[in-house]
């Protein structure tokens, strides 16, 4: 951590990684004090990650933080991210998380490129940035594909976010200096989030085609090369931090021709001065944000 305060282009291990992995069970492990993401799943399948406890933070003065590039398929992925997820997939089928305690400073789990049929049950999640599709669309000349995910019953504490889709628009902007990109293409499609208990976190509900992009004008200007489409949110209760007070979710798309079909319902979280499911929203169909 302390090097990386140096510079913020070390290259750091992961400390578990699973790629080409099928068919395969992990379990009953304690990971401590990742240097990068906790778990990285790359190209593999049928793979159970069951009663996995993770945590970890800097002892210094120098916070806990993460960048990583990684050589796949010839082609250099520069994924930058402030701290440790602890489940980063990419490229996989049919994974299943359950049944584990995370505490970090980043993605509790993040689908990243191309993960499909991904099932998540049973987490308890603090200090994280939330269970997030995304991002996606950060590079032009990719596709970027997650589609039939189910995220159930998790507790969710002193996090950025609750429930998280986080796309890239169509034409380039930047989170950070080190975080840039936009202009891909692809699809966010069938994800379900059902049941997740809240807890100061800052957005219960964060859905954005504008990741890196301030300036929304500019944004629907130029929207997301990458549709969202049928997601469900529902039973998603407990309470927020001051950060938005007294908002406590976000649903903006970059255009409602690449958004559609995001459904929210049983919905009850309230911010510290007591109001109750206050959303920003944009270019979404609010016939459909129920509760």
């Amino acid at each position: 951590y302390d090097l990386y305060a140096q510079n913020i282009y070390i290259l750091r291990p992961i400390l578990f990684g699973a790629v080409g992995l099928h068919n395969s069970t992990i379990q009953n492990l304690n990971f401590r004090y990742s240097p990068q993401y906790y778990n990285w799943v790359a190209n593999s399948t049928n793979v159970l990650f069951s009663n996995i406890s993770i945590s970890g933070s800097s002892q210094s003065k120098n916070p806990a933080k993460n960048t990583v590039s990684i050589l796949l398929s010839v082609k250099l992925f520069s994924l930058l991210t402030d701290s440790q997820d602890g489940w980063d997939t990419y490229r996989s089928d049919n994974i299943v998380i359950q049944n584990s305690v995370i505490n970090n400073g980043d993605d509790c789990v993040s689908f990243k490129p191309n993960s499909t049929n991904i099932l998540v049950q049973g987490l308890q999640c603090n200090g994280s940035h939330g269970i997030s599709v995304g991002s996606l669309g950060q590079y032009p000349t990719e596709t970027d594909i997650v589609e039939n995910v189910l995220v159930y019953n998790i507790s969710m504490s002193n996090a950025s976010d609750g429930a998280r889709i986080k796309v890239w628009p169509g034409s380039p902007a930047a989170l950070s200096g080190d975080l840039q990109g936009g202009g891909g293409k692809g699809r966010v499609n069938n994800i379900t989030y059902d049941t997740m208990s809240i807890n100061n976190v800052d957005y219960a509900i964060e859905v954005t085609q504008c990741y890196g992009q301030k300036n929304l004008t500019a944004c629907n200007e130029f929207p997301s090369k990458l549709t969202i489409s049928n997601i469900v949110m529902k039973n998603i209760h407990g309470t927020t931090s001051s950060k938005y007070n007294p908002i406590s979710g976000y649903v903006v798309c970059s255009s409602p021709s690449v958004c559609t079909n995001i459904k929210l319902s049983d919905i009850n979280v309230s911010s510290p001065n007591g109001t109750v499911n206050e959303f920003s929203c944009g270019d979404v169909d609010e016939s459909l944000l129920q509760g």
